[in-house]
């Protein structure tokens, strides 16, 4: 949570109880008002179904990204040369040293991390052996052994996945289209991940790999640019908000309480509460709650008999119940001075895989029933308009929110920065190209919901350390940026 600490001239921070005399009202003052239309509904998923594979969602993404890549082929090569060359080839088609452009989806084989298949069959063969029941002994130190070697890889590939560092030089690419894949040479690894759909100019090698000349990726839907209304001293603001990581065992933190002081306006100032009042809506974008017990075990492959945690009675018990009890509280309080759209997080007790689903309404009965409240899925999809015609805003702007996961899961895979991986997203049309390979999500059948339509005017990826923006010129290729 960022916000900035507000204190009186004499350095003392105003506590809400002592200021309702002295401080301006929220109330007193005009709240801003803006029309949603929210577009998560590609995100929700209303009927289950694991029996696909995810080589549909793979086939649905590159069909709708190749023809954006073949345009951007015509406009960076050039048509007629692309017509020289006998178009876009399929990779079963190539010829050994013919130049040729080629359209498909990249796969990256990181040398640090442990196949899932590999990890799935050494549990499987715990399971067989009998390995995994806590009542039976290990008959040699063989088992033994091989058992600490999991453990240890799986120690590494931990660590190194939370200090960020998946990227190696041995990392090598791949890239697959309808008709089969060839090794890529000539094109560094390190700023690209898995499920990327790219174009590459270049030519197959004798040894079988294709060496890259070019690398082009999809144009984005640049948004309408419609006219910004006259500068005005009102402008209307969304708020985001993430990581209040309320903990059912501590005190509310004091980051929550200046929240929580600044949108109700307990303030000092009047200029204070007269911004605070222009703030329309307030997206919490996930980790409502510190990550619980329970919390943690959604990331296991197989769970073991020591795993299962019992339900306790006790209010101060560190639960997820616990702690959605407090955070309902905060939110309920919210929700009473500013329309509110709270997204579930990586922490909050929902699916671990992506799209993840609205927070169930029990979750939080007090928030839950105000008709300010909308429970919204994980990514968020919607389009503001702001109701003041005054206000110095565009008259629409599309924002699409994550709360955190996609970006992470690029950025610990490539040596780009956070900011530079979410503009690396918005060149790649894909909000999570990862999934499903080191990203969990859900196997849709004929589409992947995750592809950019259109770029979005405001993209915002929430939890991470701290905040920053960055600012893209409205270019075809993005190939402008200013920080």
């Amino acid at each position: 949570v960022t916000v900035s600490v507000l204190y009186w001239k004499d350095g003392r921070r105003p506590e809400p109880s002592k200021m309702s005399a002295e401080a301006i009202d929220v109330d007193a003052a005009v709240r801003a008002e803006a029309l949603i239309k929210r577009r998560h509904g590609k995100f929700l998923l209303k009927q289950l179904s694991f029996t696909q594979q995810f080589s549909h969602l793979y086939y649905g993404r590159l069909s709708r990204l190749a023809p954006r890549v073949r345009a951007a082929v015509d406009g960076a090569v050039g048509a007629a040369e692309v017509k020289r060359l006998g178009g876009v080839s399929r990779i079963l088609e190539l010829t050994v040293g013919k130049r040729a452009v080629i359209v498909g989806t990249l796969f990256k084989q990181l040398a640090s991390v442990t196949p899932f298949l590999r990890e799935y069959t050494k549990e499987l063969v715990k399971l067989v052996e009998g390995g995994g029941d806590e009542d039976d002994e290990d008959d040699g130190e063989g088992a033994a052994d091989d058992d600490d070697a999991v453990a240890a890889d799986d120690d590494a590939v931990a660590a190194s996945g939370s200090a960020g560092v998946l990227v190696s030089e041995s990392d090598a690419l791949v890239i697959e289209d309808d008709s089969g894949r060839v090794d890529v040479t000539g094109l560094p690894p390190s700023g690209l991940v898995t499920g990327v759909v790219v174009a590459l100019v270049g030519t197959l090698q004798d040894k079988g790999k294709f060496l890259v000349e070019q690398c082009i990726t999809p144009h984005p839907a640049l948004p309408p640019l419609r006219k910004v209304a006259a500068a005005k001293p009102e402008p209307c603001y969304v708020a985001f908000v993430s990581g209040l990581c309320v903990s059912a065992a501590g005190e509310v933190t004091s980051a929550v309480e200046l929240l929580t002081d600044y949108l109700s306006g307990h303030l000092p100032d009047e200029r204070m509460c007269a911004q605070a009042a222009r703030v329309a809506r307030l997206v919490v974008g996930g980790n409502i709650i510190e990550t619980t017990d329970e919390a943690r075990l959604k990331h296991k492959i197989r769970l073991e008999p020591s795993d299962h945690v019992k339900p306790s009675t006790d209010p101060s018990a560190n639960t997820s119940a616990n702690a959605m009890r407090k955070a309902d509280a905060i939110l309920a309080h919210l929700a009473a001075t500013v329309d509110i759209d709270v997204m579930p997080g990586d922490t909050d007790p929902t699916n671990c895989f992506l799209p993840q689903q609205p927070l169930h309404p029990m979750l939080l009965p007090r928030t839950a029933r105000q008709s300010s409240v909308k429970l919204v899925t994980n990514p968020y999809e919607a389009t503001v308009t702001a109701a003041d015609s005054g206000a110095a805003v565009a008259p629409e702007a599309n924002i699409v929110v994550s709360a955190g996961q996609c970006v992470e899961d690029v950025k610990r895979q490539s040596d780009l920065s956070l900011l530079g991986t979410m503009e690396a997203l918005m060149r790649w049309s894909l909000l999570a190209p990862t999934a499903p390979n080191t990203l969990p999500c859900y196997p849709f059948r004929d589409m992947d919901p995750f592809v950019f339509d259109v770029m979005p005017h405001a993209f915002v990826s929430c939890n991470h350390e701290r905040a920053d923006i960055l600012k893209l010129e409205a270019e075809a290729c993005l190939n402008k940026v200013q920080k």
